[in-house]
């Protein structure tokens, strides 16, 4: 959501086009400026809808539990770390082309989006997506140990994965542990979206 409020105020085609021809005023991010704005806000954008509406769906749908925690703890430092680089140097570019002396209202808002979104995607990458796949992985080992995790989909097995919870205190404390730094980590993709 706000990527779309951002780039849809931050730059319009014709603008790009009319730059090319004619010089750049001062203060005025040239027409390459521009198109590295788009490009950076349009791969951030992008990004972000495949991974986590299609990707994600994909996979869980197609290959087995273990094998999908492991595609998607690879995939994701890649994933967060460039929508980090993304956001960050749109900020920059931002930031350097809108003098905060001179911001108007609409400008302060999106500034302070690109921040925060900085700050979502930072913890992520950071924190939160590092947590989740160190405890994933931890919860594998016990699973293999009781035959879990190469059933497809979420409905394979679901008595044996209660039962597990149910019986072994650390694999229940793995899994809380789990869903909880999930949980941000959507959140907090979802929130940069």
């Amino acid at each position: 959501m706000i990527y779309i409020l951002i780039s849809k105020n931050v730059i319009h085609l014709d603008n790009i086009v009319r730059s090319n021809i004619e010089m750049p005023m001062e203060g005025e991010p040239s027409g390459l400026i521009r198109i590295t704005q788009l490009f950076l806000l349009s791969t951030a954008w992008g990004m972000q809808i495949w991974v986590t509406f299609i990707a994600g769906f994909v996979l869980f749908r197609t290959v087995s539990r273990h094998t999908f925690g492991l595609v998607q703890g690879k995939l994701f430092p890649f994933y967060f770390y460039t929508l980090l680089g993304c956001t960050f140097l749109n900020l920059a570019i931002f930031a350097a082309y809108h003098p905060r002396e001179l911001l108007s209202t609409r400008e302060t808002v999106q500034i302070t989006l690109f921040f925060i979104c900085l700050i979502l995607v930072a913890t992520n990458a950071s924190w939160f997506s590092q947590v989740t796949t160190k405890t994933m992985l931890k919860m594998q080992e016990i699973e293999k140990e009781h035959g879990l995790g190469q059933e497809v989909g979420s409905s394979g097995q679901r008595e044996a994965y209660q039962l597990l919870k149910e019986k072994d205190g650390k694999y229940r404390h793995l899994r809380q542990k789990f869903f909880k730094f999930h949980g941000l980590s959507s959140l907090c993709n979802l929130k940069v979206a």
